[in-house]
């Protein structure tokens, strides 16, 4: 007898018996390293989000242009993670939400990891510089960054800076 070793599991979120973050979560259990790329035309945010918490590999949208549905295939074939455009919006708040930074607390990492100075984050924010560097300390002690390298290379690590 044959057994099919698959590299890549392409799962739509729609489908009969279970949801696909139902089958996601059951392949993580059982197969947790297997990739994932969850092509679907889901406007169900619940529903992505849910799929997003069993953390596919990747995500496409069936309104995306085919060249996106390769470049997702490419990306998760090589081991990286792919996420269209809402999935990737959503994907952010749950790793925002995972380490427990505040709005505040991302606004400003976004403009570290810009390059962007206190001053000029005070000046964007419409804040004072005494208040940015509180959200900085804050930020580096979460994320355990000592300084702006730090932070930039983790939000990008985590997906949550562009």
């Amino acid at each position: 007898m044959s057994y099919l070793n698959p590299d890549l599991l392409i799962l739509d979120l729609t489908l009969r018996e279970l949801n696909g973050a139902e089958v996601l979560r059951r392949i993580r259990k059982t197969i947790p390293g297997f990739r994932v790329l969850i092509y679907s035309g889901s406007v169900n945010v619940a529903l992505i989000l849910e799929c997003l918490k069993a953390e596919p590999n990747g995500y496409v949208d069936k309104t995306e242009d085919y060249e996106v549905f390769r470049e997702g295939l490419r990306a998760v074939m090589a081991g990286k993670k792919f996420f269209s455009t809402l999935p990737n919006i959503l994907q952010k708040k749950l790793n925002q939400k995972k380490i427990g930074l505040s709005q505040r607390e991302m606004e400003v990492m976004q403009l570290v990891a810009e390059g962007k100075y206190t001053k000029e984050i005070a000046t964007i924010l419409k804040i004072s510089r005494k208040t940015v560097e509180i959200h900085r300390t804050n930020l580096m002690l979460k994320v355990n960054a000592r300084n702006s390298a730090d932070i930039t290379r983790h939000a990008m690590r985590n997906g949550l800076v562009e």
